[in-house]
């Protein structure tokens, strides 16, 4: 089960502008093939889209109020999925 916390307006903030900006980083500032990360990408996108699903995962974690092993949990698998389908 998902647990929810009580709202705490600083914490759920900070997670929710932490994904904002991520995602305009992500998205604005670096181009999506400018991303080193080894032999395992094609230009640069599976990194591009793991920081993407990061940034998501953990604007979700703000927004609907996850613990933080849970926002962790659900911020890495996240990421990792977007990558995953880049490499598909």
């Amino acid at each position: 089960m998902v647990e929810k916390l009580p709202r705490n307006r600083r914490r759920d903030g900070f997670f929710t502008l932490l994904g904002i900006t991520g995602l305009v980083f992500i998205e604005a500032i670096v181009p999506s093939g400018s991303l080193v990360a080894g032999p395992l990408t094609v230009d640069g996108t599976a990194p591009h889209e793991f920081v993407f699903g990061c940034s998501l995962g953990i604007l979700f974690s703000g927004i609907f109020r996850r613990p933080n092993r849970q926002a962790l949990i659900s911020t890495v698998a996240t990421g990792v999925g977007f990558a995953v389908g880049a490499l598909l």
